[in-house]
């Protein structure tokens, strides 16, 4: 759990980051998909879904946080 909703969201910003990386990774070289240790694209997807499903959890551990006075978060 986060101290805070901002703590949250810095922690999702990081998430999205790493996602778009793999998007390159994933629809990039060949040598790059190598390098990071995935086979083929399927393998790379498989770590961007997983990534995604990390920020969806995040989201709702924003939305249980009883201090949070978010109206509307945007991402």
């Amino acid at each position: 759990m986060f101290n805070g909703p901002f703590e949250a969201l810095r922690e999702i910003e990081k998430l999205k980051k790493e996602i778009g990386v793999l998007n390159v990774q994933c629809y990039g070289y060949r040598e790059t998909l190598k390098k990071y240790g995935f086979r083929r694209n399927f393998d790379a997807a498989l770590v961007i879904e997983e990534k995604d499903n990390e920020i969806k959890s995040l989201l709702s551990q924003i939305k249980e946080l009883k201090s949070a006075s978010i109206d509307h978060i945007n991402i």
